[in-house]
C-alpha cells in the first residue's frame, strides 16, 4: 500500500512536524543498517556471539535456518559454531 503523492504534499503542508520525524526515522534506519553491515563483516563465530548478545530474545525464537540465513553462515559451519558452545 502506498501513500499518494498528492496526499503526501498535503500532509507536509499541514503537519510540517512530519518532516523532522521522517528525518529521525531515516537516521535510525541508517544506524541500524550500519550496525548490520559491521556485524556481517565479523568472523562468523564473533557475528553469532554478537548477535545473540544483542538480540537474546530473537536467538531463542528464530529457527536455526533463519539465523543461518540472517548471518550468512552455512549449515555445516553453523553446526560447528554451536557445537563449540556446548
Amino acid at each position: 500500500m502506498s501513500f499518494p503523492k498528492k496526499n503526501e504534499e498535503e500532509l507536509l503542508r499541514h503537519v510540517p512536524e512530519v518532516i523532522s520525524l521522517a528525518i529521525k526515522i531515516n537516521h535510525l534506519i541508517i544506524k541500524e543498517q550500519q550496525k548490520w553491515e559491521q556485524l556481517l563483516k565479523l568472523p562468523k563465530q564473533v557475528a553469532y556471539d554478537t548477535f545473540l548478545g544483542l538480540h537474546k530474545n530473537l536467538g531463542t525464537c528464530l529457527k536455526v535456518k533463519d539465523l543461518q540465513d540472517l548471518l550468512g553462515i552455512s549449515r555445516a559451519h553453523f553446526s560447528r559454531i554451536r557445537a563449540k558452545k556446548t
